[in-house]
């Protein structure tokens, strides 16, 4: 809650398929250690599951034990956590798994990839609960849909959507990718004529100089400002993301950034959704279209340089209702 995440998140209906509480409370239960770096017991109902001395992206959590590697259960475990290395926590392992009634997991892991952090049997229904649990009941407050909508009602019946990450992005060869150089990648993906809506964290100046000369000539490009007068009362400043990544969950295709998460969570966003049917395919303004993905599946076979974070998985939305 510190975080902001009630401004965002729907917290009257998460409650409705899951008990919340308050860090502060949680804090208090836990005796003043939820922050703990550590795996230990605190608290008879509570168990506090941090990373032990190794990198969140190469731990998996597996319920309720362990298979036996070269099994069958063994390679479907594989293949659910891809590439990530093998270091697993079971209720073996961790034996408040099987007493504690909470169990407390690092931050941000359920906005995250969480299906991946967790395995199940193949027979144990727990996976797809879980899934459709936070499919159903995780999800934006109404306020934000609405302001997507409308902007949406100002689209076109046909559109494709793209995030332009800059910004404070960290991995540079994306932050710093040219304008030109992603219009040449994704040429043969979008039609010439086609709107185009761009979410961007751009300065606006230079999004104005540098993007919309390149990517004009061709297209119709759309983008949050030219909607300001939809929203005559204003937006608070922390919903303008995720009522972006609901317009851009609408397109017939999506170009995201590689290793955004904000890219990341659209492309879930949109497996998410029954009517898009088209393309749920995840494509990058630094892969060449076609030719970058004539040779590889679209999910399981493009690296990511060594860990599963940088982008979502199918495995979050497949099977679910």
């Amino acid at each position: 809650d510190k975080q902001g995440y009630e401004d965002v998140y729907d917290y009257k209906d998460m409650k409705k398929g899951v008990p919340v509480i308050s860090h502060e409370y949680f804090v208090e239960i836990s005796k003043g250690h939820g922050s703990a770096n550590w795996w230990e017991k605190k608290n008879k109902d509570v168990t506090i599951c941090e990373w032990k001395n190794v990198p969140h992206q190469v731990t998996q959590f597996v319920w309720p034990k362990s298979p036996v590697k070269d099994t069958l259960e063994y390679k479907q475990m594989r293949k659910l956590i891809h590439i990530r290395a093998e270091i697993t926590y079971d209720s073996f392992s961790v034996p408040g798994f099987n007493t504690s009634y909470v169990l407390y997991f690092p931050p941000s892991t359920l906005f995250n990839h969480f299906y991946s952090w967790f395995y199940f049997e193949q027979t144990n229904p727990l996976y797809t609960q879980i899934r459709q649990l936070v499919k159903d009941h995780v999800h934006f407050r109404r306020e934000i849909y609405e302001i997507a909508s409308r902007i949406l009602a100002c689209l076109p019946p046909s559109f494709s959507t793209l995030h332009y990450r800059r910004g404070d992005l960290q991995y540079k060869d994306q932050r710093n990718l040219k304008p030109k150089v992603i219009f040449e990648n994704t040429l043969e993906l979008f039609g010439e004529g086609e709107t185009i809506y761009v979410s961007t964290d751009e300065d606006p100046h230079t999004f104005e100089a540098e993007f919309l000369p390149v990517f004009s000539a061709r297209y119709n490009i759309v983008y949050w400002s030219q909607f300001s007068h939809l929203h005559p009362n204003g937006v608070k400043k922390i919903w303008v993301p995720p009522a972006e990544m609901i317009v851009c969950t609408q397109g017939r295709a999506f170009v995201g950034t590689l290793l955004s998460t904000y890219s990341g969570y659209i492309t879930r966003l949109r497996g998410y959704m029954k009517h898009i049917e088209n393309d749920k395919k995840v494509y990058w303004t630094s892969y060449k279209y076609p030719e970058r993905y004539s040779v590889m599946d679209h999910f399981t076979n493009i690296p990511v340089a060594n860990h599963g974070w940088g982008r979502e998985w199918p495995d979050s939305w497949e099977g679910l209702e």
